[in-house]
């Protein structure tokens, strides 16, 4: 089965972070078993790791398959059309 990866990358002190923490979840679950949600903070070494290696400077940033594609919460029907687009490319 195909799968995409989608993670997104917060900060435990980001407003705008649990907004979109609860639109990517409801867009994967919708989408179910296709899809793969990891969750970073950048508050830890790992996170801040991860967020300098793609030059993030902002959160929430959501990568999908390791590529940044949103900063700030997304509209759900657009994350929702991007990951469908990624997993019919696999």
């Amino acid at each position: 089965m195909k799968t995409v990866k989608v993670e997104i990358i917060t900060s435990e002190t980001c407003p705008f972070c649990p907004p979109a923490k609860e639109i990517v979840k409801k867009v994967c679950k919708k989408l179910g078993k296709k899809v793969v949600l990891v969750e970073t903070s950048i508050n830890t070494a790992e996170g801040e790791a991860r967020a300098q290696a793609f030059g993030i400077v902002s959160v929430p940033t959501i990568l999908i398959d390791d590529e940044p594609k949103f900063t700030g919460p997304p509209r759900a029907e657009l994350l929702e059309a991007v990951i469908k687009k990624f997993l019919s490319e696999k």
